[in-house]
């Protein structure tokens, strides 16, 4: 009987194990932190912000999360570097723009140059 009680005990420990080995494995896969930029690529690090418009006071700023979503001058968006390139999708307009860019100033401002326009349509951005 004793060796049966040593048995079940060990059988328990085993099953509370597992269990809290499921239950953790569960509740990981909850935790999200959406400001967490430390799967971004070196280069889309650089984006995470809000840029203001350099040159014309009436454009909304851009805001970059890194997350991948974006608010592109007033528009909902989302956002992501693709073959070299920034490409934003507007949600509500489901629209794709692939914008050439380039940091300059120490990543301080951000040059956007739409070539699928002609001309071609440049904008710089002051990082807040």
């Amino acid at each position: 009987m004793f060796t049966e009680m040593k048995k079940n005990k060990k059988s328990n420990f085993i099953i509370i194990g597992i269990l809290i080995t499921l239950i953790v494995s569960i509740f990981s896969g909850c935790i999200n932190n959406s400001d967490n930029n430390s799967n971004l690529s070196d280069e889309s690090k650089k984006f995470v912000g809000t840029w203001k418009h350099g040159t014309s006071a009436g454009k909304l700023p851009i805001t970059f999360s890194a997350n991948g979503n974006c608010d592109y001058e007033g528009e909902e968006a989302n956002w992501e570097i693709k073959n070299g390139k920034l490409v934003i999708y507007l949600i509500n307009k489901e629209t794709e723009l692939v914008l050439d860019y380039n940091f300059l100033d120490n990543n301080q401002i951000l040059e956007l140059t739409n070539n699928n326009i002609d001309p071609p349509q440049i904008d710089d951005y002051k990082k807040q």
